[in-house]
């Protein structure tokens, strides 16, 4: 009978005749994205339900939300969707690279930071963007243990260090552009680096560009001042992270650029694929890591959920440019034993 009347309530009200949202969705507590689904859909159809929420016969007055509270739940309907956005992006294991990670982290935090500092919102939605950002500085200090994202982020030729010089103090750029170089020494240094002698004067460290001039991180193209790859030794990673910002439009994107460099400058470039082809995410949200249906019921069995997640991380990865061979996945296992 409720969701007869229901129907009634949202046929009867104009504003809705034109959508094809004609119900309200369920929670479920195993789905990541549950609660602002809940909260969209209850904001959509919220006259059809308090309709059926002021219908005396139907003793539902209890359920039913004030103007307070229906402005609380669109607040943290829109602060939950800056969660969302990112959270789908990373989901689709078809689309991002890790060098997506952290310019999208940083717009994050950004917005968070918005939302704390508002006036226009209540405190409780404040009080809940700081707490937010409070997990978000405890994940990012966790994040500087893995040198990938960093690395990946420099070897995009329209990047390089000019975005770390926007968001990070000079000392803490120094420190990303030496772990840079000591990883193209150790992994991409060729049998004839050790027998090079003679002075060769340090390269100057890179400038931080005028951030007025700035776009936000891949919404704009850059480069235009900028000097060829071949106005440097082109197998110098000194020399790479020192240079200006190039745009890669003309390439079709960073991939495209160190595919085109392979045969002048193959260790920069080998190192470039390697960390710009590095899938963002290993398997979608739900699969794994939200405690979700599909790994207790169905998968999990008597093996632990830590096991689960290693599996399925590990299966994910096969195959791709970061874990391209199954002697790759067999040393990792080895590793572990």
């Amino acid at each position: 009978m409720l969701k007869s009347r229901f129907q009634e309530h949202v046929y009867a009200c104009s504003e809705l005749k034109e959508t094809t949202r004609h119900a309200l969705p369920r929670r479920v507590a195993t789905r990541w994205n549950s609660d602002r689904v809940a909260l969209d859909g209850y904001l959509h159809l919220w006259r059809p339900v308090k309709a059926l929420t002021d219908d005396l016969g139907l003793n539902l007055q209890h359920l039913a939300l004030d103007a307070a509270q229906r402005q609380l739940a669109a607040e943290l309907n829109e602060a939950l969707e800056v969660f969302e956005l990112p959270t789908q992006h990373f989901s689709s294991g078809s689309v991002p690279l890790v060098h997506q990670v952290l310019p999208a982290l940083v717009q994050l935090k950004d917005a968070l930071t918005s939302m704390r500092d508002s006036e226009e919102i209540s405190v409780v939605t404040r009080v809940g963007a700081q707490a937010a950002l409070n997990v978000y500085d405890k994940y990012m200090e966790n994040m500087t243990i893995c040198e990938v994202y960093f690395i990946a982020l420099a070897m995009c030729p329209n990047v390089k260090l000019s975005w770390f010089y926007q968001h990070y103090d000079a000392a803490s750029v120094e420190a990303i552009r030496q772990m840079i170089i000591a990883r193209f020494r150790i992994s991409y240094a060729s049998a004839g680096d050790s027998l090079v002698s003679g002075f060769h004067p340090p390269e100057p460290a890179s400038k931080p560009r005028n951030r007025w001039l700035q776009g936000h991180y891949l919404a704009s193209t850059v480069g235009t001042g900028a000097p060829p790859f071949t106005s440097f030794n082109s197998e110098s990673i000194e020399a790479y992270l020192s240079s200006e910002v190039e745009s890669i439009a003309m390439h079709g994107g960073p991939v495209e650029y160190w595919s085109a460099k392979l045969d002048t400058a193959p260790r920069l470039a080998r190192m470039g694929l390697d960390y710009l082809t590095a899938p963002a995410t290993s398997v979608d949200a739900e699969r794994a890591f939200s405690a979700g249906r599909l790994t207790i019921n169905h998968l999990q069995h008597n093996m632990s959920s830590e096991t689960f997640e290693a599996k399925m991380a590990v299966g994910s990865w096969y195959g791709t440019p970061f874990l391209p061979e199954i002697s790759d996945v067999a040393a990792i296992i080895r590793e572990s034993m």
